[in-house]
């Protein structure tokens, strides 16, 4: 029985041959054979695209629940006029990989043909017919986002207002602040323009 450093060494040496073999062959081949290799390295390969649905299998072919989140892509059907979702992928799945490799993987392994392919939080309803419809999740957090951005300018503004001496003097002798700075804004009534009526 042989030990493990000898098996090691002649891995080593197999693999200097191997290597010795490779740059032999660069040397005879074309340019034009050259170039075809390298555009081919720099599209991700399609076997790429299958380990992650072999990994996300489990999610692929289970039953998908009305009233559930999921991440994927979604068309909107002009016709039915309704969103339809079309993949999706499990969470653990879409933190595995690059946000990049997730959305041409749902992509190329939709039912419908997408363009500019948008991966979407999606809360599924499904239709009495069957339809899986969605309501669109990520659009509400863009908004939540661009109000808080605007509340979030306000408060620092609010703060850099108070911490001036004139300001913190007239605190102390009116008990509040100037117009515009007693009032510090929050979460509270980001969102009232959307309030309905």
């Amino acid at each position: 029985m042989e030990s493990d450093s000898d098996s090691d060494d002649s891995v080593i040496i197999l693999n200097e041959h191997m290597e010795n073999e490779d740059s032999e062959t660069d040397i005879e081949t074309d340019s034009d054979s050259d170039n075809e290799f390298e555009e081919f390295e720099v599209e991700p390969n399609d076997w790429e695209y299958d380990e992650i649905y072999q990994e996300d299998s489990l999610h692929v072919y289970s039953e998908k629940e009305d009233g559930n989140y999921y991440i994927g892509l979604a068309k909107y059907m002009v016709k039915q006029d309704v969103l339809l979702m079309i993949n999706s992928v499990s969470a653990n799945t879409f933190f595995r990989y690059s946000f990049q490799r997730i959305r041409d993987y749902l992509s190329k392994y939709s039912l419908i043909n997408t363009q500019n392919a948008k991966v979407h939080i999606m809360k599924l309803c499904i239709l009495p017919d069957e339809t899986y419809s969605i309501v669109l999740k990520t659009h509400w957090i863009r908004l939540i986002q661009r109000h808080w951005k605007k509340v979030y300018k306000e408060r620092v503004r609010v703060i850099r207002g108070r911490r001036s001496i004139k300001n913190m003097l007239l605190k102390e002798i009116n008990g509040r602040y100037p117009d515009g700075l007693n009032r510090f804004p929050g979460i509270h009534g980001m969102l009232e323009c959307y309030k309905m009526t």
